[in-house]
C-alpha cells in the first residue's frame, strides 16, 4: 500500500499536470481570440523605397525584412521571403512598413527576357529637358522619340526600353540616392533596335519620356 507521502506527492503531480494543461489551453484560447486568423510571415519595407529601384542580392536585406503578422493581413500576392524580390523593380514608391505585394513590382526578366541578343548602348543628350528633367535612373522604363528636324514631327522610335545605367554630364554614374541630373543613359535593346535608334538620331533631336 502507498503511504501518505506517496499519495500526497501523487495528488500534487496530478494537480500540476492539470494546471499546465489548463495554462496551455488558456494560451491557445487567447491566441484564437486575439488572432482568429492565425499568424503568417510576410515581407515588409524597412524604409521608403523609390520607384524604379532595382532589387538585388546586395540591397534586399537592407530594404526589406520578414515579419510575422496577423493572418487577416495575408493576401494572395503577398511575398513571403526576401529572395522573391531579387531581380525585380519597384513599380511605384513603397512606404516604410508597407507589406509587399508582387503587384507593386516589375519582373526585370519580363522586360529584358524578350530581347534577342541584347546589347547595351548609350543615349546622350545636351539638355535635361530631353530626358525628363535629368531624373532618369537605373531601372526606369522609357520611350524614346525623335523630333524630326525637317518635319518637326515627334516620331516615336522605341517603347518600353530598360535603363541599365545613368550618368551625369561629367560621366559620373548616378544612382537613386543622388540628386545629380542625368544627360546620358545606357539602355538594353536588340541589335535591330540599336540600329533603328542610331538611324533616327540622324534625323533630329532625341526626346525621352518615362513610363509610369
Amino acid at each position: 500500500m502507498k503511504n501518505k507521502g506517496e499519495k500526497k506527492f501523487g495528488k500534487i503531480a496530478i494537480s500540476l499536470i492539470i494546471s499546465i494543461i489548463l495554462f496551455v489551453g488558456l494560451l491557445v484560447l487567447e491566441s484564437n481570440i486575439t488572432s482568429p486568423n492565425g499568424k503568417v510571415e510576410v515581407v515588409k519595407a524597412v524604409n521608403n523605397i523609390k520607384e524604379g529601384t532595382v532589387i538585388d542580392e546586395n540591397n534586399k536585406d537592407s530594404l526589406f525584412e520578414v515579419v510575422t503578422v496577423d493572418g487577416s493581413l495575408d493576401f494572395e500576392t503577398v511575398l513571403r521571403n526576401t529572395d522573391e524580390l531579387v531581380g525585380r523593380i519597384i513599380d511605384t514608391e513603397i512606404k516604410k512598413g508597407e507589406i509587399i505585394s508582387s503587384k507593386r513590382l516589375i519582373d526585370k526578366d519580363s522586360v529584358l527576357g524578350k530581347i534577342e541578343n541584347p546589347v547595351e548602348t548609350s543615349v546622350r543628350v545636351t539638355d535635361i529637358s530631353q530626358v525628363v528633367g535629368g531624373i532618369l535612373r537605373e531601372g526606369d522604363i522609357i520611350d524614346i522619340s525623335v523630333v524630326n528636324s525637317t518635319t518637326t514631327e515627334n516620331e516615336k522610335v522605341l517603347e518600353g526600353v530598360y535603363v541599365s545605367k545613368a550618368f551625369s554630364s561629367d560621366g559620373t554614374e548616378v544612382d537613386r540616392n543622388s540628386g545629380m541630373s542625368v544627360l546620358t543613359v545606357n539602355i538594353i535593346v536588340s541589335p535591330e533596335d540599336e540600329a533603328k535608334l542610331n538611324q533616327a538620331i540622324e534625323l533630329g533631336t532625341i526626346r525621352v519620356s518615362k513610363m509610369k
